[in-house]
Order: structure tokens, then sequence, then C-alpha cells
């Protein structure tokens, strides 16, 4: 599918192509895998239909360094929260990271924009860099 949008919108930027990717897991049911670990492979999620941060944070990397989008995730043990960081040109919250600026994506709900931090998870001080 992702392919199909890639290649017939070829003059898509890549923060278009992100934001329809983007979009699109997060309208997805959140739900917490019930598997040992609580966490599905990319395979899993598109089977299920439904996963929590860290399922769709590993997704959406696997899908967007495949088409050659800089991104890395963010996970947070305060927080018990992951989220996706897109090295994009963008305004909002970000985590520098080896001297780029990778901006928070929320996954879990619709409607986050690249640079979006909810205040209950704003402080970048508990965000560290896990792949």
């Amino acid at each position: 599918m992702f392919s199909k949008i890639h290649s017939n919108y070829n003059s898509l930027t890549y923060n278009e192509f992100s934001d329809i990717v983007v979009s699109f897991v997060q309208s997805i049911k959140y739900a917490i895998p019930a598997n040992e670990g609580g966490l599905f492979t990319p395979v899993e999620f598109m089977t299920h239909y439904y996963g929590d941060c860290d399922t769709r944070t590993l997704f959406l990397y696997s899908i967007l360094k495949y088409w050659g989008v800089d991104v890395i995730i963010l996970g947070s043990d305060l927080y018990a929260h992951s989220m996706l960081g897109v090295n994009l040109p963008s305004s909002g919250k970000y985590k520098n990271y080896l001297g780029k600026r990778y901006y928070f994506w929320e996954t879990t709900s619709e409607g986050w924009q690249l640079g979006n931090l909810s205040p209950d998870f704003s402080d970048t001080r508990y965000w560290s860099v896990e792949l």
C-alpha cells in the first residue's frame, strides 16, 4: 500500500509522505498486545490491526526508514511511553541526537502533528533514544 502511494505520488515531500503514513497508523485501534512482551512485530501489527505505542513506533520506524526518512524511536521510563522521532523540517518539541533535531510524533491517537507533544509528556529530559 505504501509503495503504491509513494510511486503514484512521487512528487510528495518526505514531510507529506510521512504524514500520510503516520496518520494511517494513528487511525488504528490502540490496545496492548496480549502476548509475552506486549509488543507486536510490524507484520503482526498489520495482521491484528491494533497495537500499543511500542508496536506503533516500531512499525513506523520500519516503514519510514525503508523509504529514506531519518527516524528514531524515543522512549521514556518516567512516562511509560514510546514515540517516533523524525528529523524533518518542523517546529515544536524535539530531541537533539547526533547533532540533529528529531521532532516528537505521537502515534497512539488521531490528529497529532509532527512536533506536537502533550503537556503530560513534555519534559524532553526524560526521553531517550531507544533505536
